[in-house]
Formats: C-alpha cells, structure tokens, sequence
C-alpha cells in the first residue's frame, strides 16, 4: 500500500446488503459464464439467517465504493 498509516489494516469489501449463499453461488456462476446448477440440501442447522460486511473502513480510508450492487 502507498500509504504508511493503512499498511497491514483489514478491510472488508461488500454491497452491505444482506444475500444468501445461494445469491452470491449464483452470481459467480453466472460472472464465469458457467451452466452449473448448485445442489442446495438444506441441511444445515444453527447457521446466521441475516449477515453482511460493513465496507465503511474501506469507504473511509480508502474511498472505495462498490460498482456492483
């Protein structure tokens, strides 16, 4: 990194809006150009129904904005 102060320092890179698993497999998939379909069981107990990554820190040092929403 160019500047002093920010080396070593974490960044999360997000939307900051709340997608399922599901939504971010398919959108890669469909960013590859790939015709696979994901096999969803469903099985999972106990996971984080709501969750996502506050991209401030990036927004304010940084000055970073997503360009896909």
């Amino acid at each position: 990194m160019e500047h002093k102060a920010i080396r070593g320092e974490a960044f999360n890179f997000s939307t900051e809006r709340p997608m399922t698993v599901a939504e971010i497999v398919r959108k890669i998939l469909e960013a590859m150009g790939s015709d696979l379909e994901p096999k969803i069981l469903n099985k999972t107990t106990n996971e984080i129904k709501d969750q996502y990554l506050s991209a401030q820190k990036a927004r304010d040092l940084l000055n970073w904005r997503p360009c896909i929403r």
